[in-house]
């Protein structure tokens, strides 16, 4: 009898605790009467987005952060900066039916690292200069796209099922790995560049000239390259890689890959 109304006890408190949940998550309907909200903001180098809001980033001498949204749903948008880095979220126990556009128009003098967590999209609208490193990840199924990077090091990382596209990129080195079915798309000039696929994601970079390239599949993903020099390849199930260029040297295995 006591085990049974100590089951009931738990239950009620559970169905309790979810109710009052629920009733304090905001649903809101975008009204679709579109604003602009200029917010102060301090520097920043690291973008961070999460949820399902877009950012615009474009490098450029001031620090700016703009929303451009429905006058319902811009208020519900935090946006702050952290240790150097620009945080783009909803507020707490929101929830956002049909939002409608929604953009967030970011700047700074100086940006090293871009990360997606959610469904968001970041668009790099005019690149990034840097003599440091540029790291490049989504987490979900956002996508983050842009053209023009010049850097030391660029070390590029999918989890999930969003996309990356760069083009014309000029660094020292590049880093690519994917876990998941997300694709990334290269282009530009590199000296050394190392990719890895766990899963059914696509890495298309034979548009990225690279002296020596490594390249490494599990799963049913497929790379496509570029080297120079020497071309390292491993592939661990029906995924295959692809190459251009004509290196001088080749460790690779016959059958999973070939010349372009």
């Amino acid at each position: 009898m006591k085990t049974f109304s100590l089951s009931l006890m738990m239950s009620v408190l559970l169905l309790t605790s979810f109710t009052i949940a629920h009733a304090q998550t905001k649903r809101v309907v975008a009204s679709k009467n579109y604003v602009t909200q200029k917010v102060e903001a301090d520097r920043f180098n690291a973008i961070q987005l999460l949820g399902s809001a877009d950012i615009v980033y474009r490098q450029s001498a001031s620090t700016t952060v703009e929303i451009y949204g429905s006058d319902n749903i811009v208020p519900l948008l935090e946006t702050y900066t952290s240790n150097g880095t620009l945080t783009v979220k909803f507020k707490k126990n929101t929830r956002i039916i049909n939002r409608g556009k929604l953009i967030v128009k970011v700047s700074s003098p100086e940006l090293n690292k871009i990360t997606v967590n959610g469904s968001g999209d970041i668009k790099l609208a005019n690149g990034i200069q840097t003599n440091k490193n540029i790291d490049v990840t989504v987490n979900g199924s956002g996508d983050i796209a842009g053209e023009g990077f010049q850097c030391e090091a660029i070390t590029i990382s999918v989890r999930g099922s969003g996309d990356i596209k760069l083009q014309k990129i000029q660094s020292k080195t590049c880093v690519v790995s994917i876990a998941g079915s997300g694709d990334v798309a290269l282009s530009g000039q590199t000296g050394e560049a190392k990719y890895r696929i766990a899963g059914s994601g696509d890495i298309s970079a034979s548009s990225l000239r690279a002296v020596n390239t490594s390249a490494s599949v599990s799963g049913s993903g497929d790379i496509e390259c570029h080297a120079d020099k020497k071309l390292t390849a491993r592939v661990s199930g029906s995924g295959s890689v692809a190459y251009k260029g004509n290196p001088e040297e080749i460790d690779a295995p016959r059958k999973k890959i070939r010349k372009m």
